[in-house]
């Protein structure tokens, strides 16, 4: 099975063998360009007007209007309806990225801040290690000075 793209600038050879193919898909980009400027019944029923003012597909969409218009409506919404679920997956997928880009930003950090609070506590530990030569060294210095005097 496969699918054979039938929009316009695509497969136009058989578009031109196949009358109703080429009919319908008149009809699908009437209901595309009506689309923009008002509803989605509204452009369908003009663009099914405008076919059989055309002679395009007249026979087919005067007998069976009705049921055109309700298949092209499900088609459409449901063309819609991927488009929407489309943009909301991308939409979603875009978050993801930033959420995980956050998230690994953070654990960097995290990383970084355990690094610098060793950092920090090997300094506080040089630092007292450093006080506490300092005392004996004054300690001494004290004890020297009282000799000294004696």
């Amino acid at each position: 099975c496969s699918v054979i793209n039938i929009n316009p600038g695509h497969n136009d050879d058989l578009l031109k063998k196949a009358s109703a193919l080429s009919g319908y898909m008149f009809l699908v980009e009437l209901i595309r360009d009506y689309q923009k400027e008002m509803l989605l019944s509204d452009a369908i029923h003009q663009a099914i007007d405008e076919c059989i003012r055309k002679g395009i597909l007249r026979d087919f969409l005067a007998r069976r209007r009705s049921e055109v218009e309700k298949a092209v409506t499900l088609d459409f919404t449901f063309e819609r309806q991927l488009e929407l679920t489309a943009r909301d997956e991308r939409e979603a997928g875009r978050l993801e990225g930033r959420l995980e880009g956050r998230l690994e930003g953070i654990e960097e950090q995290k990383v970084f801040t355990e690094q610098e609070r060793k950092r920090a506590d090997a300094a506080d530990a040089r630092a007292k290690v450093a006080e506490e030569e300092l005392a004996k060294l004054r300690e001494e210095l004290a004890k020297y000075k009282a000799a000294a005097e004696k």
